[in-house]
């Protein structure tokens, strides 16, 4: 939500597993309840991709990463974001 409040010339796609999308949904963004695991059925190739805290729940990352490649439009940006707890 922050990425489209910060680029309002931009459409957001925002995904999740569960309806957990917070009541507040930007003019420029909708939320769509799909798994990134299955096979994507988005016709639009997109600019920028980002996961966070991702490394425990994607059970085939190289497949994930196949399809987020495969996904881009030319000179398109690409971020993950995790966290490393050491206990």
């Amino acid at each position: 939500m922050e990425f489209a409040d910060r680029n309002p010339e931009s459409e957001v796609l925002c995904t999740d597993l569960s309806p957990i999308f917070p009541g507040y949904v930007p003019a420029d963004g909708s939320s769509k309840i799909d798994d990134a695991e299955d096979e994507w059925a988005l016709r639009q190739k997109f600019g920028y991709i980002h996961g966070r805290y991702i490394r425990t729940s994607v059970f085939h990352l190289p497949k994930l990463f196949s399809q987020v490649f495969d996904n881009l439009s030319l000179g398109s940006w690409v971020e993950f974001q995790e966290t490393i707890i050491n206990l």
